[in-house]
């Protein structure tokens, strides 16, 4: 499934997403974590039911969930750091 919703859930197609923090001094990767669109605990409908229920949108609203790819407080960017979300 390349870009279509799965027809007997409706779910949109799962994605893999990867991201590393390298550090060119060190020659190293000093973080680097995998996760999925596949992995949220809530399907989108359920969060675009309790967004419309919390408040009004009359000019539409983007909902935005975050991500599970998050660094512990050791990782920490620095002037100059390539960093790469792929």
């Amino acid at each position: 499934m390349t870009g279509a919703a799965d027809a007997a859930t409706g779910a949109p197609p799962r994605r893999r997403v990867r991201c590393q923090r390298p550090d060119r001094a060190r020659r190293a990767t000093v973080w680097a974590e995998r996760a999925s669109t596949g992995q949220p605990h809530r399907r989108p409908g359920e969060l675009v039911g309790h967004l419309f229920r919390a408040d009004v949108h009359p000019y539409g609203v983007i909902l935005s969930t975050g991500t599970c790819l998050v660094p512990d407080e050791s990782v920490t960017l620095r002037t100059g750091d390539p960093s790469a979300s792929l």
